[in-house]
């Protein structure tokens, strides 16, 4: 978070299926459940995209937000027009 508090871990990037460009992380929670995070809701920081550095996305929504987000049970379900369509309208709320 923006707090440098580790939330979790990006497992994989997910593109929409629509445009083909990037749309959602799959982040996996220090509970080890899925959730879905919009590109929108994140944020890289300029120190991050330096040669050897570990890129580390900070969340910039409310940490209860990601937390409350809905799971899914993995990477392929993530894929699913329905799937990013949930995900999209939880984080518009």
């Amino acid at each position: 978070d923006g707090n440098a508090v580790l939330l979790g871990t990006v497992e994989d990037a997910i593109l929409e299926p629509e445009s083909g460009k990037l749309g959602f992380y799959v982040v996996k929670l220090l509970d080890g459940s899925l959730v879905m995070v919009p590109l929108g809701q994140t944020n890289i920081p300029q120190a991050a995209l330096e040669p050897g550095k570990t890129i580390e996305l900070v969340l910039l929504a409310d940490t209860n937000k990601l937390l409350g987000a809905p799971h899914i049970a993995n990477v392929e379900q993530a894929m699913l027009t329905q799937t990013q369509a949930t995900a999209r309208g939880y984080w518009k709320k």
